[in-house]
């Protein structure tokens, strides 16, 4: 067995660490060797060593440069780094190689959203929806470049076309409620978002997302009751910060007015 076969083995077998050294043990008997430094930095990119997975991956590329596999991952984590005119580099190059390869236009399409280049970011997602039509996937991201665009009608369209491909997806019908609530679509947000609910109770991006349209429709109760339900289901989550800024707003609007009776509902 070959060192790179015996540390796959044990990457199998739940021994990360000891893969990632027996394939540096590989990289340094055979610096040529791509499989072993591709094995690497996805390894070390999965135990969150970001900067050892592209001091991995640069002077592989360095060494095959037409590599797509390569190219697509070192782009991919220049883009988790914050580098994102590296990102486009390796990805642009990757995708001239292999121009239908969907993973590889969606990542060069993520890099130039980041990289502020949104008109260009909307045309690689649209190529990839014209080369892979019923990948879920690509509509997603696009319906997410659209809304991020403000173009929310349109994004409702693209998350309508993923969801008929993968239609138990709850984090497309979440950004599609959401693009609906958006566009001021509410009774339709809401019926997507108590779908998702239903299904998902302790979906806390929708929690979140269905207070924010209870705020805009001004019903201060329903949004209170959403963004503590998001505070239960995710009490670190990202939008804690922003969710405590809500509740001081709401709480301060809602002092020394009497309650009203009314129906609890769930969304």
């Amino acid at each position: 067995m070959s060192t790179v076969d015996q540390a796959m083995s044990v990457l199998e077998a739940g021994r990360p660490e000891e893969a990632a050294s027996l394939l540096e043990r590989a990289l340094a008997a055979d610096p040529a060797d791509a499989a072993a430094a591709n094995n690497l930095a996805c390894i070390y990119a999965n135990l969150g060593r970001l900067r050892d997975a592209a001091r991995v991956l640069e002077p592989a590329i360095s060494r095959d440069p037409k590599n797509v596999l390569l190219r697509n991952n070192l782009g991919y984590i220049s883009l988790q780094l914050g580098d994102t005119a590296a990102a486009v580099r390796h990805l642009s190059a990757a995708v001239r190689r292999a121009p239908r390869d969907l993973e590889v236009r969606v990542n060069l399409g993520l890099a130039l959203s980041r990289a502020g280049k949104h008109e260009q970011a909307l045309r690689a997602f649209r190529v990839a929806t014209q080369r892979h039509p019923t990948s879920s996937e690509a509509w997603n991201q696009l319906g997410l470049q659209l809304v991020s665009s403000g173009r929310s009608a349109r994004a409702v369209e693209a998350f309508e076309e993923a969801l008929s491909f993968d239609p138990e997806n709850a984090e497309v019908r979440n950004n599609l409620a959401s693009a609906l609530r958006d566009g001021h679509e509410f009774e339709r947000a809401r019926s997507e978002f108590r779908r998702i609910l239903s299904l998902h109770p302790e979906d806390a991006s929708a929690h979140f997302n269905v207070a924010v349209l209870h705020v805009m429709r001004e019903d201060r109760e329903q949004a209170l009751h959403h963004f503590r339900r998001y505070e239960e289901c995710a009490p670190h989550g990202p939008h804690t910060g922003e969710i405590r800024r809500w509740l001081k707003k709401i709480r301060g609007k809602t002092a020394g007015r009497r309650p009203r009776r009314r129906k609890t509902e769930t969304a």
